[in-house]
């Protein structure tokens, strides 16, 4: 049995996603799979995944299980079940010594011997992963997004809305959306914060969204990102590194972190060109959405997960 380890949070991040997905998914593929939670009556309501949940009130972990547990657990690891196989699920390798003080000898949790390997989101991360942990076993998973909800529907409805997620590196969003909102160019602009919505209401607002600012640094992959560009939304802002795979020429603008006047002065630009040939904005940003729609879909997912755990635990 593979127990995938889920935090408690108020609301789901998108990690809480992804290992919710995962699970759904590996039952649907005949290999038993639950979702780890502290306690066994706590469930994300907000997700649409429905998949098994155990907690550890009710769990009996046996030598033949393996637990997925999150890079960001700190020393809490060495008192999780320590001899049960592993598989670390690293969505974020910056967090990693969160929960460590400087000089802290105490071990990782990708530094124990019951540690079979890594998933890991993205190509930094699987660099930085394999230079931090020479001997480990890293294996590159892609993730997936909810194409048909994701799907920028009928691209004439895009509006003059910008919209981004509040809550990552929060000085820096209030001082890019008030230098915005101060200096005359956004006019007739709405700024819509992504927070406390549900799904469908991220999907909605990103469908009518002509701009999606990225403020996330560092960042493992950014599946907000993802979500935005295949609804057609141009993305300007930080890759928080992990995502520089989606950041380039006709995909991203990618701004340096904390330059302020660059991020303020190139969505202004972005304004001005949808103000200017606002098909031709559009017609840009579909260059965005059909390369999110080709490279970040459920099949490449789903082969890339049974690929690493064939290759983590070949008896399985």
């Amino acid at each position: 049995m593979l127990y995938y380890f889920c935090y408690e949070n108020k609301r789901p991040t998108g990690g809480n996603k992804i290992c919710y997905r995962h699970v759904e998914l590996l039952n649907r593929l005949g290999i038993e799979a639950a979702i780890l939670h502290p306690r066994s009556s706590f469930r994300f309501t907000q997700l649409s995944h429905q998949p098994p949940i155990v907690g550890f009130d009710t769990v009996h972990l046996s030598a033949n299980d393996v637990l997925i547990l999150p890079e960001d657990l700190g020393p809490t690891h060495l008192n999780i079940a320590p001899r049960i196989p592993r598989i670390v699920f690293n969505q974020g390798v910056n967090n990693m010594f969160k929960k460590y003080s400087l000089m802290d000898d105490r071990p990782l949790v990708h530094q124990l011997k019951s540690v079979v390997g890594c998933f890991t989101v993205s190509d930094e991360n699987t660099r930085y992963l394999s230079f931090a942990f020479p001997k480990l076993n890293v294996e590159r998973l892609f993730l997936s997004l909810d194409l048909d909800l994701f799907d920028g529907g009928d691209r004439s409805q895009k509006q003059r809305e910008i919209s981004f997620i509040s809550s990552k590196n929060s000085a820096d969003v209030i001082q890019v959306v008030n230098l915005l909102r101060m200096r005359g160019v956004c006019q007739g602009w709405r700024f819509t914060p992504i927070h406390g919505m549900s799904e469908g209401e991220v999907a909605d607002t990103m469908k009518r969204s002509a701009l999606f600012l990225s403020f996330g640094h560092p960042e493992g992959l950014c599946l907000a990102n993802l979500e935005a560009m295949a609804s057609g939304c141009k993305l300007i802002g930080y890759s928080g590194l992990g995502g520089r795979e989606y950041f380039g020429e006709d995909l991203a603008y990618e701004i340096s972190v904390g330059d302020i006047q660059h991020f303020v002065k190139s969505v202004e630009e972005s304004v001005l060109e949808y103000e200017k040939d606002r098909d031709m904005f559009i017609s840009k940003s579909a260059i965005s959405q059909a390369y999110i729609h080709k490279n970040y879909t459920p099949k490449r997912e789903q082969e890339s997960l049974v690929r690493a755990l064939r290759s983590l635990l070949p008896s399985k």
